[in-house]
């Protein structure tokens, strides 16, 4: 239990066969995974595939009130990262260990900011209950986007590749987004 077996004929596995999920305040949408946990129980290896489609991730928003309008913004509280003594202190490491997280028509939005529909795959590595010290490897294809600014939209520019990529060399909180985005001006006349 507590030393890694490296030569499993049966290891841990998780599987979730083409249900709908619904996190409240993470995730909605559909899963179909297949995870595989080999290691020890403190520190475990997290493998395998995980397909969400059609589904919808949720950021906590921030609500301020401005002489009567209110103003959401998003906040993304990362949890605090331990430094590297306290993290050897640490009985229980998870790692990820190429696992395979596949989108399909993956919604990332917060509404009436930003709105952003994803697919392709992404393989993760690194410590799991570390942000900064997971890396991903792959490219996530852009579908679809509406971003308001100052009471502009801006749409998609669809004739363009639009992608996030993810290098490895980097943490997967800082992919290289190559996007364009149009919007259409209405001419004043004086």
């Amino acid at each position: 239990l507590f030393e890694p077996r490296t030569n499993l004929n049966n290891p841990l596995t998780l599987q979730i066969e083409d249900e709908q999920i619904d996190l409240d305040q993470l995730y909605e949408g559909g899963v179909d995974a297949t995870v595989i946990i080999t290691g020890d129980a403190l520190n475990p290896l997290i493998g395998g595939q995980v397909n969400l489609q059609d589904g919808q991730v949720f950021l906590p928003e921030d609500e301020t009130e401005t002489e009567g309008e209110t103003e959401a913004t998003t906040t993304v509280n990362l949890p605090e990262q331990e430094n590297d003594s306290q993290q050897s202190e640490s009985n229980f490491i998870p790692r990820f260990e190429d696992l395979q997280i596949v989108l399909e028509d993956f919604r990332f939005q917060q509404q009436p900011l930003y709105n952003f529909l994803l697919d392709g795959t992404l393989t993760l590595n690194g410590i799991a209950n570390n942000l900064e010290q997971v890396q991903a490897d792959g490219t996530l294809e852009v579908t679809r986007a509406d971003v308001d600014v100052l009471s502009t939209e801006f749409n998609l520019l669809r004739s363009y590749d639009n992608i996030i990529v993810f290098d490895p060399e980097t943490t997967i909180l800082n992919p290289y987004v190559d996007v364009q985005l149009q919007t259409q001006v209405a001419e004043l006349s004086d």
